[in-house]
């Protein structure tokens, strides 16, 4: 198929003009939507409002899980709400050669600790050494209404023959798409077990996996647990 070469104005590609401006109204310089159409644009925020910060400079392949350790080793910093990483380095992104992240907290408070943390570059990922700044374009928890006691952290219980990350894993990934920083089972006697789910957000994931399992699977005993960042 014909592919025409790529255009350069004044020694700078067409990709990296795309880029600049993806950058410059705060989306991925890899994004390929309409920049310009409101409806790609989540709600500006007023700063002093703001839970949500975007972080740059993390190692290539960074992934969300990796990223959420890493923060729990320093903190407490509060409950993380949404977690979503962008990864740089070969295979990922032909823009980045480096991974960035938007992570939103339940509290501005949460947010601000957070914040003062990266900003002082304590945040050393793999010998990168992560930048941050605030991002304006996320609803907060409680603009949305969220229960205070929900979390991004699931506490399952039930029959060993489904409550494993196996069965749970196949089950989960059909009603949603996820991330997590880790699963573990904390009891089992070969015949109950209880796990604890730890999801990069609570935002379309934990919520999420929490009303299908609830809904299709009543025999199981599913509630929140707290957040190991908080």
């Amino acid at each position: 198929a014909f592919r025409p070469m790529e255009a350069v104005t004044g020694g700078i590609s067409r990709s990296q003009l795309t880029m600049g401006a993806n950058q410059a109204h705060g989306f991925p310089g890899s994004y390929q939507g309409h920049i310009t159409d409101p409806r790609n644009h989540g709600p500006n925020i007023p700063a002093q409002r703001s839970t949500s910060l975007m972080i740059q400079n993390l190692p290539p392949g960074c992934t969300e899980g990796k990223l959420l350790q890493n923060l729990c080793e320093h903190g407490p910093f509060g409950k993380v709400y949404k977690t979503h990483v962008v990864p740089g380095g070969p295979g990922h992104s032909v823009y980045y050669p480096t991974s960035m992240a938007k992570i939103s907290m339940w509290t501005r408070v949460e947010a601000e600790s957070l914040f003062q943390f990266i900003n002082s570059r304590r945040l050393i990922i793999d010998g990168y050494t992560a930048s941050v700044r605030w991002d304006m374009k996320m609803l907060t928890p409680e603009v949305r209404g969220e229960r205070p006691h929900a979390s991004r952290v699931i506490r399952i219980g039930g029959p060993a023959s489904i409550v494993n990350e196996d069965t749970l894993s196949q089950y989960l990934r059909t009603k949603l798409v996820y991330r997590t920083q880790r699963i573990e089972t904390v009891y089992t006697d070969g015949k109950d077990t209880q796990m604890v789910w730890i999801f990069a957000s609570f935002q379309a994931q934990a919520k999420a996996a929490m009303k299908a399992l609830k809904a299709e699977w009543p025999m199981l005993s599913v509630g929140y647990g707290v957040d190991p960042m908080a």
